[in-house]
């Protein structure tokens, strides 16, 4: 690696698909990678699904102890050896509830530029999210930039300290609608003119899996020739799959694997139908929109999740208000090229200049000093 490369850590537990891991490789794709070096510092042992992807773009994946209490001590004694080890010059964290370590290590290595990047408007359920918003708490206090994926959620941790809001970022052009990606999902799963539902999401509380299917049941009753793809992984899918079988519908909700294509789901669906209890900025419906897919979404998620004339918000206590939104946007499977909308601040060459000019502020305070 040049010594002129700036090398900038990401946070992480583990590269697999979720949310932040998806976007921040699409920044990885974009960036220069003559100046700038990514180093994954993560958390769990196993292979995450980004790491041969990592590794062939000149990345660097680095492990490190997991956080726990019980492991606490060699946590931070791992951390310290990987400043030790690597030299950093910008730490962009994603982890937020334990971060705070993070940029207390790479403090005292001298790393100048420590960010705190906010994915999430909440931060769990119970006593595990009451644990995770008090260590959550100093960050804005370590964190030297403050980022978050909405408004929402950057008042939510920084309260009233200054942030800016880094929306989620996509290849836009990579998400055109496309009727051949459409046709060949369908063959293989046999969709051929059925009205096709869809959800992305980790198996978690707060994607409200439950009240999905649930409300796919109602429809279904009335629409038989309807379906339900599900892609996701986590420690409730078990439990949704048996949930389904115990309703009947196991020939009709279909568990996908890991997509490795996910712009062809999102043109074989006719809809997405995303009911979260909380969300950032779901990256998915931003996906969803570039591919002209309709969408609907429960009114906790932000608006500036919005760019398009064809997302509805609906209350989670109302499921008739879900169901008559659902057969309004409907009506639009069929003319889905012909759906406009403006991604431009979505757009991942659009977004990608401002981790630029982030990340060149640890050369420019270098430079300061030495001056």
């Amino acid at each position: 690696m040049s010594e002129s490369k700036l090398v900038i850590a990401h946070v992480f537990s583990v590269m697999d698909q979720g949310g932040a891991e998806t976007r921040t490789m699409d920044v990885f794709r974009h960036i220069n990678h003559s100046k700038y070096h990514f180093i994954f510092l993560v958390h769990d042992t196993k292979v995450g699904y980004y790491d041969e992807e990592i590794k062939a773009l000149g990345g660097r994946i680095v492990q490190i102890r997991p956080f726990s209490i019980k492991t606490f001590i060699p946590f931070m004694k791992s951390l310290h050896t990987f400043f030790k080890d690597y030299h950093v010059d910008v730490l962009h964290n994603h982890i937020t509830n334990y971060g705070v370590f993070h940029h207390l290590a790479a403090r005292k290595y001298d790393v100048r530029i420590r960010i705190s990047h906010m994915r999430s408007e909440q931060y769990g359920f119970g006593l595990t999210g009451i644990i995770r918003r008090f260590l959550a708490m100093p960050i804005k206090y370590t964190a030297t930039h403050r980022l978050a994926v909405s408004s929402k959620a950057g008042k939510k941790l920084y309260k009233r300290k200054p942030f800016m809001v880094m929306p989620n970022a996509i290849d836009v052009k990579r998400f055109r609608y496309q009727s051949d990606l459409r046709m060949n999902f369908s063959e293989l799963y046999h969709l051929k003119n059925k009205i096709v539902w869809g959800h992305v999401g980790r198996f978690f509380k707060e994607k409200n899996h439950i009240y999905l299917i649930n409300l796919f049941d109602e429809y279904h009753k009335e629409h038989s020739d309807s379906k339900l793809l599900l892609i996701g992984k986590g420690p409730l899918k078990t439990k949704t799959q048996a949930y389904v079988q115990s309703i009947g519908l196991e020939n009709d909700v279909i568990f996908l694997p890991s997509q490795p294509n996910i712009h062809q789901f999102l043109c074989t669906i006719d809809i997405l139908v995303f009911p979260s209890i909380f969300e950032g900025l779901p990256g998915v419906v931003v996906e969803a929109q570039a591919a002209s897919t309709p969408c609907i979404i429960s009114d906790n998620i932000t608006s500036e999740v919005i760019f398009s004339n064809f997302v509805k918000k609906v209350p989670l206590n109302d499921k008739k208000s879900w169901l008559i939104a659902i057969q309004e946007l409907l009506k639009l499977r069929n003319h889905r090229e012909s759906l406009v909308f403006d991604a431009t601040k979505f757009d991942i060459r659009h977004q990608i200049s401002k981790y630029e000019d982030l990340y060149d502020e640890s050369s420019k305070q270098s430079l300061t000093e030495e001056a």
